[in-house]
């Protein structure tokens, strides 16, 4: 019997007890109602005796069986295929004011889901009961998910703390884990107020005259029926639907499918299912690609004029060696003092994309890129983001550009910001530096002399490699002893072929090449938010919160089990001590992660909070503005304290806005790693 007949039985079963009237039936009374068939008895039976285990049937005296009598909690498995029910009455018969609050539902593969209340809400800003900036995500058990689906807005009723079960306490295998988490806040869903607008997809059946669809996604119900089914679908099709009705838990949702994938069978179709399950498009509405048209290939003869022009300068990118886009590109120079000056310049996409635009709206709702195992869901229109903003070789291209001299030392002695016109000189890859930091010459560098623009430039570009990585291992250094956490792990990338099939998984090593370009944007986005900070001036910050000491005490339980005496990990000294020790060793990779669970997860805020990981006070993201809209709103608030301002400043949104935008941009980027962790996954 299969999922969607299973569900399909129970809900048949509860339906006949809840007739008026009905006397209390023996298993072969029901049997001959119901009409079942020699071939479903078995599943009969199984479904009958869930139901009573449940105790949404009673089974009485002569083996009868009746709908249990609700005495206040009682527990009904719905199309989730899990626990379903309502909260038991109160012991005291006194009224208390239900704690209700509005935001988010989302579904757990184990079955049950988490409710995050929005902090925007003004239902949410008025109510006193509790502080959101506290606690703002509660556990919602399956039983009281009702008919919310992954995604939805929905009003929950806060419910208490959910303690570990006595069970734990006496078990020797369970009881350290439940000792982590005595308890936690806890939610019901009390109604559905907008239906996410994401897709679900499954795998289309037709089974007799039946037709349904099984979702991927195990948190969700486990079969939806379909209203209307379309031309040429074949049952093993991966469809995305619509959930259009779904009122009764008892019962299947009902859904009208809205795209067929193709044969789940079939490379390709799996990537294509998990920007659907996500939200994603790869599509751009017809205005919003017309609008990224209208600008020419050609600079203005006022932008020439107002910009600073470092044409005549070594400006380099350092990227992937498959890099599409080229958000970033680098200058150094050793100052005759013995320090350096650093001018890291990034696409002006500012320049194109103005506030509230087309552009702007597509780009603000997307939130950023997503970069799936095989393909790319740009934030930004190609036209921009692989052209008109990507800073390719040999081409004038426009820059907002962070200007930075240090001493000696690697100490910053000023920074100034203005608005610069560049045409990058070397396009090299990470492997292309780091053969260059390993002392081999051009001639030893494969593929090296087509990413140059000048030849006789030779010389100078090994010069400037040795200068940039001569300046970055200072600032490296300083930033280590500062506090920041050195969390780098082992990447992998997968290689697939033309079919889409995984074919190798290469190892990526974060070696000097890397580092060099990562101290730079650190540094460039350090110095943007201490100007921003400083003048008060609204933006968007990168931030990451202190992480809780409990959190931070149960980790250090983990480490003394690889036989480590991690001392006091609220001490940020202490963490880097215990990741220090571990390196090299067969538990790194498991210490690295404990240590990530246990952090809090970094996030937009209109405030600049600090950033606790990198030990930095000021930080903000202005460095990739082609595929993170944070970047875009720095690079407007930025426009007032260039050296050459532009005659029109963009519009900096209010700090109300700006709020909103914060929140919003955390769930894209949240929702775009689940969809490349999962497509990652997927391919390994």
């Amino acid at each position: 019997m299969s999922p969607g007949d299973s569900v399909k039985l129970r809900a048949k079963i509860i339906e006949i007890f809840k007739q008026p009237k009905l006397n209390a039936l023996n298993k072969g009374e029901l049997m001959r109602l119901m009409g079942i068939r020699r071939d479903d008895r078995e599943a009969f039976g199984r479904e009958l005796r869930r139901l009573e285990k449940e105790k949404v049937l009673a089974c009485g005296k002569g083996n009868r069986y009746s709908l249990k009598p609700a005495k206040g909690a009682t527990g009904t498995k719905g199309a989730w295929g899990k626990q379903e029910g309502r909260v038991s009455k109160s012991k005291s018969s006194k009224k208390t004011e239900k704690k209700m609050l509005v935001g988010v539902v989302k579904m757990t593969p184990q079955g049950f889901g988490w409710f995050y209340a929005d902090k925007s809400a003004p239902e949410n800003k008025k109510q006193t009961f509790i502080d959101l900036n506290v606690t703002d995500r509660f556990k919602v058990v399956d039983r009281h998910l009702g008919v919310s689906l992954d995604g939805d807005r929905v009003q929950a009723e806060l419910l208490g703390e959910e303690k570990a079960p006595k069970w734990a306490r006496y078990s020797k295998k369970h009881r350290a884990r439940f000792d982590k988490q005595k308890s936690v806040a806890t939610a019901k869903v009390s109604s559905i107020i907008e239906r996410s607008s994401k897709g679900v997809v499954g795998v289309y059946t037709k089974k007799k005259k039946t037709h349904f669809v099984t979702p991927d996604d195990s948190g969700m119900p486990a079969v939806i029926d379909l209203i209307d089914v379309p031309t040429g679908i074949k049952s093993g099709d991966k469809v995305v639907i619509r959930v259009t009705e779904w009122s009764d838990a008892f019962s299947p949702p009902k859904g009208e499918v809205i795209e067929v994938l193709g044969d789940s069978t079939q490379p390709g179709i799996e990537i294509k299912a998990i920007i659907h399950k996500h939200g994603l498009s790869e599509d751009f509405p017809e205005e919003v690609l017309e609008a990224a048209e209208v600008y020419s290939d050609e600079v203005s003869p006022e932008e020439l004029e107002r910009r600073e022009d470092w044409r005549d300068r070594l400006v380099i990118t350092i990227d992937p060696y498959d890099a599409k886009d080229h958000d970033d590109a680098i200058w150094v120079s050793a100052l005759p003092s013995g320090g350096w000056e650093l001018g890291v310049h990034i696409a002006d996409v500012s320049h194109f994309v103005k506030p509230e635009s087309t552009l702007d709206v597509e780009a603000r709702e997307r939130g950023n890129s997503t970069y799936l195992v095989d393909r790319v869901v740009p934030m930004l229109p190609e036209r921009l983001s692989n052209h008109l903003c990507s800073l390719k070789l040999g081409v004038d291209r426009l820059t907002k550009c962070c200007v930075v001299k240090f001493d000696a030392e690697g100490v910053v002695l000023n920074a100034r910001f203005c608005d610069a016109l560049i045409n990058s000189q070397a396009k090299l890859s990470y492997e292309h530096a780091q053969q260059i930091l390993d002392g081999k010459t051009f001639d030893q560098i494969e593929g090296i002399a087509e990413r140059i623009s000048n030849p006789e430039d030779e010389a100078a570009l090994i010069q400037q490699i040795k200068e940039s990585w001569s300046l970055a291992s200072k600032l490296r250094k300083r930033r280590f002893k500062r506090g920041a956490l050195d969390m780098e792990m082992a990447e992998v990338k997968i290689r697939l072929n033309d079919a889409f099939v995984p074919v190798a998984i290469d190892k990526k090593e974060h070696v000097a090449s890397h580092q060099l370009v990562e101290e730079f944007m650190l540094i460039a986005n350090e110095q943007v938010a201490k100007k921003l900070r400083e003048a008060g001036k609204p933006n968007i910050y990168r931030v990451h919160a202190e992480p809780d000491a409990g959190k931070l005490f149960e980790f250090a339980e983990t480490a003394k089990l690889y036989g480590y005496s991690p001392g006091d990990l609220t001490n940020r000294k202490h963490i880097q001590v215990l990741l220090d020790e571990s390196k090299g060793s067969p538990e790194e990779h498991a210490i690295k992660v404990g240590l990530l669970k246990s952090l809090r997860r970094a996030e937009y805020h209109q405030d600049p909070l600090g950033h606790y990981g990198l030990a930095k006070g000021d930080y903000t993201h202005f460095t990739s503005p082609i595929r993170r809209y944070a970047d875009l709103v720095t690079h407007r608030s930025i426009q007032a304290f260039l050296t050459n301002p532009p005659a029109k400043l963009d519009p900096i949104a209010p700090v109300g806005s700006l709020e909103e935008t914060a929140m919003h941009i955390s769930k894209t980027e949240r929702n775009s790693a689940d969809a490349e962790n999962e497509s990652n996954l997927l391919k390994k």
